[in-house]
């Protein structure tokens, strides 16, 4: 079995809230987010075997406490996800997933199967304005999928967060709010965009949220449990 490969971090603090871990990204993706900071890995083939990626994860067991897939879209290659997935777990780690949400079913069944302990889903924008989310995903988006996989993380067990990417003049303070009207105790977390890195020359113009923005932005959201990520100070409870 072969992985369609994106690249990797050996051992990051970040990409899993309070564990240190191993980062595996899966190329290619069914979104097209105009301000993709990962556009490199959205298309293209790179293959390599999956038993080598365990490998370099058995070597690093001592210094990690999971493995924390993202991409692209991990869910687009499902049957090598639920396989790394076991073998992970064979090795008593942690398994995560960072996912657009719009392969509910797929989720889900890596929920029931018992082999995800954190899932981060990444809502970009208000579930209610499906316009707006197809033109901050680049393609058409069916928001009701989106909202299954959000009903499977109210229900999940283990450790989950949602995270909406800000960008000013497309999704703001406005947008989190109505954000916030879908989720149920579920830790949010506002991200601070990179126009600069951005896959379309037009998000590379937006100035960027400062992080004293997006602390005011998130000081009037009402909902117990907000955060936000900068690349100053990385992640603040608000």
């Amino acid at each position: 079995m072969k992985l369609n490969f994106g690249g990797k971090i050996p051992l990051t603090t970040v990409d899993w809230p309070g564990k240190p871990c191993m980062s595996i990204y899966f190329r290619g993706c069914n979104f097209r987010c105009p301000y993709c900071h990962n556009h490199d890995i959205l298309e293209g083939l790179d293959e390599i075997k999956i038993s080598k990626v365990v490998e370099e994860v058995e070597e690093s067991a001592r210094y990690i406490e999971g493995v924390n897939v993202s991409g692209g879209e991990p869910t687009v290659q499902i049957e090598v996800l639920m396989h790394l997935a076991r073998r992970v777990k064979d090795l008593d780690l942690g398994f995560g997933l960072q996912t657009n949400g719009y392969y509910p079913d797929r989720v889900l069944r890596l929920v029931e199967s018992g082999l995800v302990d954190y899932i981060s889903l990444d809502i970009k924008a208000p579930l209610d304005n499906e316009e707006l989310y197809s033109e901050v995903a680049g393609v058409e988006v069916d928001t009701d999928r989106i909202k299954e996989t959000l009903n499977t993380l109210i229900d999940f067990n283990g450790e989950r967060e949602v995270t909406t990417t800000l960008f000013r003049g497309k999704v703001g303070r406005e947008e989190v709010n109505r954000v916030v009207n879908d989720l149920k105790d579920i830790r949010y977390v506002l991200q601070q965009g990179r126009p600069e890195s951005a896959m379309q020359m037009e998000y590379r113009d937006i100035e960027k949220f400062t992080r004293e923005e997006l602390i005011e932005i998130a000081k009037k959201i009402d909902y117990p449990e907000i955060l936000i990520r900068t690349f100053e100070r990385g992640e603040e409870i608000i």
